[in-house]
């Protein structure tokens, strides 16, 4: 190549300006589209097409009325879930606090297997992913059921692909094995009297602010009957929610909304505390 050929080429090379910037990746599928507004702690379960969220609490902590509430009022995912509603519990016929859930769930089954599971993932996959409407999955309590290497661990690390809502509810966070639980998006935890179990959900959170944070957190939120606290792991934010609220209510963020770190508390700081989209409470049974 000639001597003044090379060096115009160099000279283009070095007044170009280079972009080494990250950019996003165009999607070649559109993310599911929901009806509805939902509430600032649910919104990230749906926004890469589903997700895994779990519930922790002893008898009596509310879990049943929360699951019932929030799949059958309209406010919440009342409706949404046309691809199907699939309810495993031990308890579906004995409980009360189920009943309008089990009459709601197009699939009720009282017996968890492996078999049973791959079989409900197998028949969410056999629709192609273009006509593949949103689903729900409700494990509820399947403590000790779902072992180490169970189909569970699929399932859970690919309920985006499903386009599904998996749900967990049950009595201490490691009822579920760790690949599982390091899948898990939100979790709603109730108060606990249990020394160890406290120490396991503290091991679970301590990354959101710390141990201490995330303690003085939980105390808040579960200082009333009925109240719990909201985890969101794609957010990073702490919410207290139930009992009396008639909204969520910002407890801790790692993020601000232009995504500079924070690491804010508004514990015991009751002029920065934060509400967030309000969700009325309804007084009539569902």
């Amino acid at each position: 190549m000639p001597k003044k050929k090379a060096l115009g080429k160099f000279k283009e090379q070095k007044e170009k300006k280079k972009d080494f910037q990250i950019y996003g990746i165009r999607k070649e599928q559109e993310f599911v589209k929901i009806d509805r507004d939902l509430p600032e702690p649910f919104k990230p379960l749906f926004e890469k097409n589903g997700g895994a969220m779990m519930l922790v609490g002893g008898m009596g902590s509310g879990k049943g009325v929360t699951l019932s509430n929030f799949f059958l009022r309209d406010e919440f995912f009342g409706g949404m879930f046309t691809g199907g509603l699939y309810f495993i519990s031990p308890t579906a016929e004995s409980d009360l606090t189920n009943i309008h859930l089990v009459r709601e769930a197009d699939f009720v089954s009282t017996d968890y297997s492996d078999e049973l599971m791959d079989g409900i993932y197998k028949n969410i996959m056999s629709v192609p992913s273009e006509d593949r409407e949103l689903s729900a999955i409700i494990l509820d309590d399947c403590l000790g059921s779902i072992r180490q290497h169970s189909v569970m661990n699929r399932i859970t690390s690919t309920v985006r692909h499903m386009k599904s809502l998996l749900v967990y509810s049950l009595q201490a966070c490691k009822g579920l094995p760790p690949t599982i639980r390091s899948n898990i998006s939100l979790v709603i935890v109730y108060h606990t009297s249990s020394n160890k179990q406290m120490n396991d959900l503290i091991e679970m959170h301590a990354h959101m602010g710390g141990e201490e944070v995330w303690r003085k957190c939980y105390e808040d939120a579960t200082s009333k009957k009925y109240q719990f606290m909201v985890n969101c792991f794609k957010t990073m934010r702490i919410f207290k929610w139930g009992g009396d609220l008639p909204e969520p209510i910002l407890l801790y963020e790692m993020y601000d909304d232009s995504g500079s770190r924070v690491n804010k508390c508004y514990v015991d700081c009751d002029c920065d505390s934060k509400p967030v989209e309000s969700i009325q409470p309804q007084d009539e049974e569902n």
